[in-house]
Parts: C-alpha cells; sequence; structure tokens
C-alpha cells in the first residue's frame, strides 16, 4: 500500500510483479465500471478493519483480472502473499477463504469476480 500512496487516489491497487524487465516491478490497478466503487468499498473496509471477507474479495479480483488478461508476469502464490502480509492475515486463511469463493464462484457459473456479484454479499 505504501507505493500505491505515493502515485495518488487514482488507482486501486498496486500488486507485486513475479516476474519484470527494467523498472516494472509494481502494476498499478485501475478497477472502472460497476467493480471499482465496490473494490474500493473493500479496500477501505480491509484498511480499517483487516475484514477477511473484505480481503479475500479484493484479492479474488486481482487474481480474476491477472488471468483474464493473461498476464505472464504474476503468479498466484505471490499476489496471495502480498495480500497476506499487507493485511496480517495468516496466509493459510487467506487461501482458505479464496478456496471457499472459488467453490461459490463455480456452484453460481460466475465468470466473474465475486467483488462484481451481487451474490458476493452471501459471504459477508
Amino acid at each position: 500500500m505504501r507505493y500505491l500512496k505515493e502515485y495518488g487516489s487514482k488507482h486501486d491497487y498496486a500488486v507485486l510483479r513475479s516476474t519484470y524487465t527494467n523498472e516494472e516491478k509494481w502494476a498499478l490497478m485501475i478497477y472502472t465500471g460497476p467493480v471499482g466503487p465496490i473494490f474500493r468499498k473493500h479496500r477501505d473496509n480491509a484498511m480499517k478493519s483487516g475484514d477477511r471477507i473484505s480481503v479475500a474479495l479484493m484479492c479474488d479480483c486481482v487474481l480474476w483480472d491477472i488471468e483474464i488478461r493473461k498476464a505472464a508476469d504474476f503468479q498466484r502464490e505471490v499476489v496471495v502473499q502480498q495480500f497476506s502480509r499487507e493485511y496480517r492475515l495468516p496466509l493459510a486463511e487467506l487461501e482458505k477463504t479464496l478456496e471457499e469463493m472459488g467453490k461459490f464462484r463455480a456452484s453460481i457459473r460466475n465468470q466473474f469476480p465475486l467483488v462484481h456479484s451481487s451474490n458476493f454479499m452471501l459471504l459477508s
């Protein structure tokens, strides 16, 4: 989050690249459309309270974004570890919550990150 603060509030998240060239160690994420305000709401909630569901929903959203873009410069494990570290959520707990979210998404055949779905409230 420190890196993100340097670039102002127009960015929603800064994700550490697993592999990079030059000085492109960080990727700055911006979410638009219906995902943006919901992502920011969960980011604010996670920053204030460390809420496990908010952290997992944000992580799920970033992982989904990386998958959709077929971005080879990110590894799932590194992204999950970053969220765990930044929000002081035990890695095993975050992984378990992400696994539960994955099962839930599969059960509703949702192709979008859960933060985008009205059904994400069922997890809160």
